[in-house]
């Protein structure tokens, strides 16, 4: 073994073998850094998707409980004014899945290094058989395609850091915004719902009530007893007369109870998020949304009695 590996010495300048294990050298280094700096990443695109995906219980938990029963609470008191349609079937917001370290790659990337790794008896080998001519054109030309490929792999490393990166931004800068934007839509329209419609509902249907005996009355003034009477409940009576809030406020409960039901049965941000090219548009969009559920509250209020 010492003489073979005295005479792989010795022809290492001459055929370009030296430039040969400096470059392998390089390419276990980047490996190991590279491997390193994408393991880290990813922990932390990890952590944040966790972050991410802690938003999303939150948001279904809400969903599901909340938001449903302030639906079937809303749409049994509308029902008095008009045929609701039944809520559709619970539909889940997605929570986003894990990255896995890239294993399958690295794995070829130390095959590679195991090729191109050559040991002190397959140097000496290839000068004794191939000659010493030979062996450095082969080598050096080996040495030029090392280069390039390590070059390559430089790339393709810096490449996959940067989709990364820019997921764990993605992620925090708008996935995170968005869903925050609707959770707190949500709050909102469930808050109004209990604490404002369904108690305005309930006075203007005692209301209609007392509209419906008045006029049982009137029509029969010497009556002494006013019994069995059938409560008007039809809303449109009531558009375009002094009672025009009373018909405005019931038209826009009307909407609260469809947003809602859209909230509770379709996965709204999930397929908002799905969309890969989401811009400042479409979270300007969503803050539309906002704005409009906003509105509709102030129209609300501006019509309560």
């Amino acid at each position: 073994m010492g003489i073979i590996n005295w005479a792989a010495r010795k022809v290492q300048n001459f055929t370009g073998e030296t430039d040969r294990k400096q470059i392998v050298a390089q390419t276990k280094l980047e490996y190991i850094k590279s491997r390193k700096e994408i393991e880290y990443i990813i922990r932390e695109l990890n952590s944040t998707i966790v972050k991410f995906n802690v938003k999303i219980g939150e948001l279904n938990g809400y969903r599901e409980k909340r938001v449903k029963a302030d639906v079937e609470k809303l749409g049994y008191f509308l029902s008095t004014f008009g045929n609701i349609k039944d809520m559709s079937e619970y539909s889940e917001e997605k929570e986003k899945s894990f990255f896995n370290i890239p294993e399958r790659a690295f794995e070829e990337v130390e095959n590679y290094i195991a090729d191109i790794d050559w040991s002190s008896d397959e140097v000496f080998l290839r000068t004794f058989f191939q000659g010493g001519v030979f062996a450095s054109i082969f080598t050096k030309g080996k040495n030029v395609e090392m280069l390039a490929r390590l070059e390559e792999f430089k790339n393709s490393v810096m490449d996959k850091k940067d989709k990364l990166n820019n997921k764990i931004e993605m992620i925090e800068k708008v996935d995170m915004r968005i869903c925050d934007l609707y959770i707190e839509l949500i709050k909102a329209i469930c808050y109004y719902i209990e604490f404002q419609i369904v108690p305005q509902i309930e006075v203007i249907q005692s209301f209609l009530e007392c509209e419906s005996v008045k006029n049982v009355y009137i029509a029969d003034t010497k009556a002494k007893i006013i019994e069995n009477v059938e409560y008007e409940t039809d809303i449109k009576l009531y558009d375009n007369t002094i009672y025009q809030k009373h018909f405005n406020f019931i038209r826009n409960a009307f909407w609260f109870y469809i947003l809602s039901s859209t909230i509770y049965s379709s996965p709204v941000l999930t397929k908002l998020l799905e969309n890969k090219n989401i811009t400042d548009a479409d979270i300007e969009k969503l803050e539309g949304q906002k704005l409009l559920c906003k509105e509709q509250i102030i129209l609300l209020e501006n019509n309560k009695i």
